[in-house]
């Protein structure tokens, strides 16, 4: 990630995944949730916030799409692609925040943790935003630990 440039307000980002057109039902909703999600993940790593996830499918023969990899075949071949906008910068935590005292990994663990038992308990509303993640990870997050120790 050092290598990368940072992320910054009006730049757009993007994740795709190729499909075949004969994917089981429920699969192409499953890699529009795993396109968000690793969205998700790169907003957060640069501490930025994000529009919106727009959603389009290309064709292999569109301007500026790659070739499909030799596994990906057949009539129906497109490329499904989520694109976002970078909409602003996440302000820097209190350092007193339980938040603010985690490594990025464990933040970021805490953080699926925190969306997997979200989308279980209520499936039908959007999905948490980082802010909204840590805010319920600040909230819980030390008596989750000192539970922790104790049981352990």
């Amino acid at each position: 990630m050092d290598s990368m440039p940072k992320l910054k307000v009006g730049d757009k980002v993007e994740n795709a995944v190729w499909t075949t057109g004969d994917e089981p039902p429920g699969m192409v909703e499953h890699y529009k949730r795993e396109i968000s999600w690793n969205i998700a993940e790169l907003c957060c790593a640069n501490r930025v916030t994000k529009s919106d996830i727009e959603w389009s499918e290309m064709h292999p023969m569109d301007d500026q799409v790659p070739d499909p990899p030799d596994h990906v075949q057949g009539s129906r071949v497109r490329l499904l692609v989520g694109e976002a906008m970078i909409t602003g910068e996440l302000p820097a935590q209190a350092p007193h925040s339980f938040v603010a005292n985690l490594e990025h990994a464990d933040l970021v663990r805490l953080r699926r943790m925190t969306r997997n038992t979200w989308r279980k308990h209520f499936p039908e509303r959007p999905m948490l935003s980082n802010l909204e993640c840590d805010e319920v990870i600040d909230t819980l997050g030390p008596d989750s630990a000192v539970e922790t120790m104790r049981v352990h």
